[in-house]
């Protein structure tokens, strides 16, 4: 199955699509495959044929005691694992910023102070190396 590239959908590759192609790759078998993703194997069948029309290429050999990859499915594999690595590191990053734009620092000081002291410091510096960074 090939396809003329400007024939191509643009359409862009679900995760959801990936994470189903790699459990069957792993597998090769749509049953254990779909019981690993806790879904039901014609749900998995559907990603996989989304995957493999958007992509315009035949993804698995399949025969009634399994599937192999095919010579296409072996190239996309590795890309499709990098494609979803990325997708963790985009997330962590979101989380680790969202857990450190909530976190809160308490100082506890004498006041009244006095003027330029040692706090005014403290919060002019805690501001400068946290763009993100309020003060109450």
């Amino acid at each position: 199955m090939t396809v003329n590239p400007d024939d191509r959908p643009a359409t862009d590759v679900d995760p959801r699509w990936l994470r189903a192609f790699l459990a069957v790759a792993e597998e090769r078998h749509f049953g254990r495959a779909a019981a690993r993703l806790s879904m039901g194997q014609p749900s998995l069948s559907r990603h996989v044929q989304q995957l493999e029309r958007v992509l315009g290429i035949k993804l698995f050999d399949r025969a009634s005691h399994g599937v192999t990859l095919t010579e296409a499915g072996c190239l996309i594999r590795p890309r499709a694992e990098d494609v979803l690595a990325q997708n963790a590191r985009l997330w962590s990053t979101a989380q680790a910023y969202v857990s450190a734009s909530r976190s809160a620092m308490t100082v506890a000081a004498p006041l009244p102070g006095p003027a330029g002291g040692l706090l005014a410091e403290a919060i002019r510096r805690f501001r400068a190396g946290s763009g993100h960074a309020q003060i109450a």
